[in-house]
């Protein structure tokens, strides 16, 4: 192990009602914590920054863990409040909840292989704080300093954190830094954001991330570097993709998701909705964005978005497949893609896109040369309701679905669900004219989503609910070969519904 003269792994009780040996703060139970501890947290409200540093002289190994003591109770909250004055530190170390894994933090510490678990709390920043910041430095070429995180079942909210609510690695305003700061991998599962920035900002973050709720005043969750090189450690397994499946962006005001600076993964059965801006700004649901190369005419514009040229002076591209995605009610393009990313899309619903111009098409290509696509593959989408499809006829796949009749061909699915909670829900199973699915009433017509996906066993839906009618791939998020939203399997009907709403918007 790390050190010959180990202090004992265990659990450590955190009580502020509590005498010896318990702790009566979570710093003073993480400052003496080992490898391998377990923080156990009593409910209650924790005014505190906590900080989560490797112990002093684990340098191999450090893997600790934060839990409640009763998960039927409720959760522990976190709280502290940041002033920025200036905004010059807005990036750094100013989060309630921080995690480092580096030489430059206070501590001095790093470790070859840290792995920290959060589950089951409430943490908010206040003012300029951000809720949860991972933080490591960005002198790692070699990809020797790993950190693991799983992060599940918790909600994060912060007020005005200029880099997000969520923040985990160094924006790329460093030479290199995409790739060589030290990598980061894990899964964040069944979380809530909710932020006036982003919601999550992740930079050389390879992740999972399944069955969140993200709602932001600009990105649902920007995503940079969403991938591991091959020099990573051998504690890292094979997690060299992102992916982001059965999560729902909603309300965000200028982006959804930004996979983007050379990430890597999949993005399938998600529900992006009501991503808008008040004014004569727009928001765009799913951008599919630029690989890390100051030679992009985007880094003119806004160079802290651009990162140097990767491994060996080489560049990194975007590499993605979107699939069987529900993207409705965006003030932008519902699906925007850079010219130079390489995307592979198919079975997505694109609806009401463009809602305030007609300038704004529901499926775009950016960059210097739009009207040539050598790297985008894309058919079997559905189109409905937008103020204009395309912004180029190249876009248009061979089996896409084009309709703007109104009424039953809608591929929207059901609508507002009365459940007499007195509360706007939104639902988007699909459609049916024959069983209802799911509890939910008949609807008149058949939705044009069902069986209209790619052929073949490879995209079929692979259960029925939530799939209607034969086994032929469903466009939309409850389509396809990863159609189930429950992560145990066990509710075929699992959806993400509650206070999405209209965003205040008045629509």
């Amino acid at each position: 192990m790390c050190s010959a003269t180990r202090a004992f792994a265990g659990t450590k009780l955190v009580d502020p009602n509590c005498t010896l040996p318990c702790y009566q703060t979570i710093q003073s139970a993480v400052d003496a914590a080992v490898h391998q501890d377990t923080i156990v947290v009593v409910s209650g409200t924790y005014e505190e920054q906590v900080k989560v540093y490797p112990a002093a002289g684990d340098t191999n190994q450090f893997y600790i863990s934060f839990m409640p003591d009763d998960l039927m109770a409720e959760p522990p909250q976190i709280r502290w409040s940041y002033t920025d004055t200036g905004y010059i530190l807005c990036r750094e170390w100013a989060g309630a909840f921080e995690i480092h894994n580096d030489r430059l933090d206070p501590s001095g510490r790093r470790c070859h292989d840290m792995r920290v678990t959060l589950k089951a709390f409430e943490v908010i920043g206040e003012d300029d704080a951000a809720a949860l910041g991972v933080f490591n430095a960005a002198d790692d070429p070699a990809q020797s300093y790993a950190t693991g995180l799983f992060i599940e079942d918790n909600y994060f909210e912060s007020e005005h954190h200029c880099d997000g609510t969520v923040v985990i690695g160094n924006k790329g305003r460093y030479a290199d830094e995409a790739f060589g700061q030290s990598p980061k991998w894990g899964h964040f599962l069944n979380n809530e954001v909710v932020g006036n920035i982003d919601a999550v900002t992740t930079y050389h973050f390879a992740v999972t991330a399944r069955n969140n709720r993200l709602q932001a005043g600009s990105e649902g969750w920007h995503l940079g570097a969403g991938r591991i090189d091959t020099t990573a450690p051998s504690s890292v397994p094979d997690s060299l993709e992102s992916l982001f499946e059965h999560n729902l962006f909603y309300c965000s005001g200028m982006l959804g998701l930004h996979f983007v600076h050379g990430s890597k993964g999949i993005v399938r059965n998600n529900i992006f909705s009501r991503n808008q801006e008040e004014g004569a700004l727009v928001s765009h649901a799913l951008y599919l964005g630029e690989p890390p190369t100051p030679s992009d005419p985007m880094c003119a514009v806004d160079s802290t978005e651009c990162f140097a040229p990767a491994v060996n002076g080489t560049v990194v591209p975007t590499e993605v497949v979107a699939h069987n995605n529900v993207i409705d009610i965006t003030d932008g393009n519902g699906l925007r893609v850079h010219e130079l990313c390489i995307a592979t899309l198919y079975a997505n619903t694109i609806t009401r896109s463009g809602t305030q111009t007609a300038e704004q098409p529901a499926f775009e290509v950016v960059g210097p040369n739009p009207g040539t696509q050598p790297l985008l593959s894309t058919d079997y989408e559905l189109l409905w309701a937008n103020d204009l499809d395309y912004a180029d006829s190249i876009l248009v796949g061979a089996n896409d679905i084009n309709d703007d009749t109104p009424g039953g061909s809608n591929p929207r699915y059901q609508g507002v669900i009365p459940d007499g909670s007195g509360v706007a829900k939104y639902s988007y199973m699909l459609k049916t004219i024959s069983n209802p699915v799911c509890g939910y009433a008949a609807a008149a017509n058949d939705s044009k989503a069902i069986d209209q996906g790619p052929p073949g066993t490879a995209y079929a839906d692979s259960s029925s609910p939530p799939g209607v009618g034969l086994t032929t791939c469903d466009i939309g998020a409850y389509g396809g070969k990863h159609n189930i939203w429950d992560p145990t399997g066990v509710d075929l009907c699992l959806e993400y519904v509650e206070a999405v709403g209209n965003c205040n918007l008045g629509q």
